[in-house]
């Protein structure tokens, strides 16, 4: 997850921040990257798992190279998020 936020972690706190306050941070942060990080794998590498590097490299390239849609699907993901975990209850 230390990939998840050193590339991505500001643009999550800053989409959170703005849109989504249901997400407690100190308390949802981690199970949140996670999320993300499996479906952004999945997206990116199909049923292959990727390593960490093969992971961090493309990562940096949307940042770098599409930093809009990358803010989309993150914001995308996180209310998928939202969704699964606040509608169990």
């Amino acid at each position: 997850m230390d990939v998840m936020d050193k590339y991505v972690g500001d643009l999550i706190e800053r989409i959170i921040e703005q849109d989504y306050m249901a997400v407690e941070m100190d308390l949802d942060y981690i199970d949140l990257l996670l999320f993300i990080y499996r479906r952004l794998n999945r997206i990116w590498f199909g049923n292959n798992a990727s390593n960490e590097d093969d992971f961090a490299r493309t990562l940096r390239m949307h940042r770098l190279s599409n930093p809009e849609k990358l803010k989309v699907l993150l914001s995308f993901l996180i209310s998928r998020y939202i969704t699964a975990k606040y509608t169990k209850r």
